[in-house]
């Protein structure tokens, strides 16, 4: 029904208008029916996320931490309610395959953190925080993985091509390809190997990390 209202008004509601668009939809205020529209109805609103912009999200809330309408800029057709849903997902990722590699590799690096929680002077610090800890702990198995041949590049990154004459930068880790690091392929995206294995949610200095323990596993098996 809020939909059919604004459609009928032409979809651009000044903010003085929204009381007239309540009064169409029972039950709802003007700003319930303006933050509903805008957050979720507005045709023009893009919900869905690529492993690219993905990574680019979660680099940005590591620096920004929860600005989201900073960090909304950054996305066209996209809101921060949407930014900071799609965080709230990858938070979950970041536990459920926390939990998983807990089990399965029985670390116990990893197990004496597992529910550790860190103290600062704000929840939403704390969460972050708490996101990036698990993350760390999870380095060294997110790089052997990364190396492992059954591990395959799903969605846009099936396709990798060889770099073999002039050297190109990984638009991820801006790493050059071929190197140790990164792999001798690169997708067309402009992701390295390495990146297209290693989760969006590993970012920045984590990732640069991340790719190093890469290059000694190879130095060490090389």
């Amino acid at each position: 029904m809020l939909l059919k209202v604004v459609e009928a008004l032409g979809h651009k509601i000044d903010k003085g208008k929204w009381q007239t668009v309540a009064k169409e939809v029972p039950s709802r205020t003007a700003k319930q029916c303006r933050e509903r529209y805008i957050n979720h109805l507005d045709p023009t609103l893009k919900f869905d996320w690529d492993t690219h912009d993905e990574a680019v999200l979660f680099f940005l809330f590591t620096r920004y931490s929860t600005k989201w309408s900073v960090i909304a800029t950054m996305f066209p057709r996209r809101t921060d309610h949407i930014c900071k849903n799609r965080i709230h997902f990858l938070r979950r990722k970041i536990d459920k395959d926390f939990k998983f590699k807990l089990r399965k590799f029985s670390s116990p690096d990893m197990a004496n953190d597992s529910d550790s929680e860190l103290s600062t002077h704000s929840h939403d610090n704390n969460v972050k925080n708490n996101m990036l800890h698990k993350v760390h702990k999870m380095l060294k198995i997110l790089a052997a993985e990364s190396m492992s041949k059954s591990f395959e590049p799903k969605g846009t990154f099936v396709k990798l091509i060889e770099v073999t004459n002039n050297p190109k930068m990984c638009n991820r880790c801006h790493f050059f390809v071929p190197s140790a690091q990164t792999g001798k392929f690169i997708s067309a995206s402009g992701w390295c190997e390495a990146c297209t294995k290693i989760p969006p949610y590993v970012a920045g200095d984590m990732l640069r990390k991340c790719l190093n323990l890469r290059y000694k596993t190879y130095g060490m098996h090389k």
